[in-house]
């Protein structure tokens, strides 16, 4: 990233629903590619949880902004697998031209000091991508303390990290 990028992580206001569900196709089309998900008679993926991310005062949806223009969101939730953790990351998407100029990263350091607590990340076991991207940024914001199970626990196959987050902002 240069000097001048200015990255904004805003909760998602319901009026913003349209954006999330829109950028909710892409992040569904690119994980396709790791889990089989049918299309819908529109030709859309269904993507259930949405609506509760602004009924349920445990969801929270955020989009995120580069220079005002949409460069990801996140969706976090209390739906956890394993029982020391709190809070986790539901949905994580970073649209791809803004990859790899630490967005991500940004964007992952920005929600974990958001919420105090026990955090929990999944990944699926067939996308190593996400697995690399998601171990770098924990161990450079936990300085290493934080809990590996790259196995699954619980139901869920693929890699889990737990870590206790530094603050809450």
């Amino acid at each position: 990233m240069t000097n001048g990028t200015q990255i904004t992580i805003t909760e998602a206001a319901y009026s913003e629903r349209s954006i999330l569900e829109d950028l909710m196709q892409k992040y569904l089309h690119t994980f396709a590619a790791f889990e089989e998900l049918a299309l819908d008679e529109a030709g859309r993926y269904e993507y259930q949880y949405l609506d509760l991310y602004w009924q349920d005062d445990n969801r929270h949806p955020f989009l995120t902004r580069v220079n005002n223009k949409i460069a990801g969101f996140i969706l976090v939730n209390q739906q956890t697998f394993m029982e020391e953790a709190d809070i986790c990351i539901g949905e994580f998407f970073v649209v791809p031209n803004y990859r790899r100029r630490y967005i991500g990263k940004k964007m992952a350091f920005y929600i974990f000091d958001k919420f105090a607590g026990c955090w929990e990340i999944r990944q699926t076991s067939q996308n190593t991508a996400a697995q690399s991207f998601w171990q770098s940024v924990i161990h450079e914001y936990t300085d290493s303390e934080f809990q590996d199970y790259p196995r699954g626990a619980k139901g869920w196959t693929g890699p889990i990290q737990t870590f206790n987050s530094r603050k809450s902002i």
